[in-house]
């Protein structure tokens, strides 16, 4: 069911943020784009099993290449929001310096 999808994408994320942590970045998803994994690596027949590909694919593989071509860097904060929907949709992502108050 769709409430599960969500939980699953919410688990995986935090998985991502934890190591993304070591570099000291954060990861936010808005709803739109956890809806848009949701729709993604949701199959009829095979239920939530294509989502750790589908968040592998769209998200872990495409902060790493931002990461490398420098659209990402270490202390950031990683907004991820989507536009479009089913396999249509794309995600954007955003890369926010955190505020240090001195």
């Amino acid at each position: 069911t769709e409430p599960e999808v969500r939980q699953i994408v919410d688990l995986d994320v935090k998985r991502l943020n934890d190591r993304l942590f070591e570099r000291h970045m954060t990861l936010e998803l808005t709803d739109a784009a956890k809806n848009l994994l949701a729709q993604k690596g949701f199959d009829p027949l095979l239920g939530a099993r294509p989502l750790r590909r589908v968040i592998q694919r769209d998200i872990e593989d495409a902060i790493s290449e931002k990461i490398l071509l420098g659209d990402l860097t270490d202390g950031e904060r990683v907004e991820v929001d989507a536009e479009g929907e089913g396999l249509l949709g794309e995600f954007i992502f955003r890369g926010i310096k955190f505020d240090v108050e001195s």
